[in-house]
């Protein structure tokens, strides 16, 4: 028996079976929240993506999201990740454990339509636009500014 398993059952907390059965459970109660229109992170992703992400396609990744079957310490191994054009990606979420830190990254999970989007290879994230502010406006000199950034969720995430 692993020193996992022996120190979460003394905490008296569930298993990595155990809880990857929880999430898949509670994917039914998030596709809930999702469809009433309670969703923060769903209402957040479709202003950030100027409504091109659908409920239905945010569903389909909360399901893959919600089968996740955590590692041997319990910790998330899939991230569900948004592209600013409103596509969502599977990304393989990793540890590389180093000094008593953690680090943790991201990889493409399957094939997209792109060289720089394939299985294993790391991903950076997207470029996000806005319609500028006056002050960004003033400060920038353009009426629309951009940043690239990693908008992530994992199955712990709330919805």
């Amino acid at each position: 028996m692993s020193s996992y398993k022996m120190d979460a059952k003394k905490a008296g907390w569930p298993s990595p079976e155990e809880r990857a059965a929880q999430n898949r459970r509670n994917f039914n109660r998030k596709r809930e929240i999702v469809l009433a229109g309670d969703s923060r992170i769903f209402k957040n992703w479709q202003d950030a993506t100027h409504g091109a992400l659908t409920a239905d396609a945010f569903i389909v990744g909360l399901a893959w999201l919600c089968n996740d079957p955590l590692d041997d310490k319990g910790r998330a191994t899939r991230e569900l990740g948004l592209e600013g054009n409103g596509d969502l990606v599977k990304l393989e979420r990793f540890y590389q454990d180093r000094f008593s830190d953690v680090f943790v990254s991201f990889r493409y999970c399957v094939d997209y339509d792109s060289c720089y989007r394939r299985k294993g290879c790391a991903w950076v994230g997207s470029k996000f636009t806005w319609t500028a502010s006056p002050e960004e406006k003033a400060f920038w000199g353009s009426d629309v500014c951009s940043q690239t950034s990693k908008i992530s969720i994992n199955v712990f995430d709330h919805i």
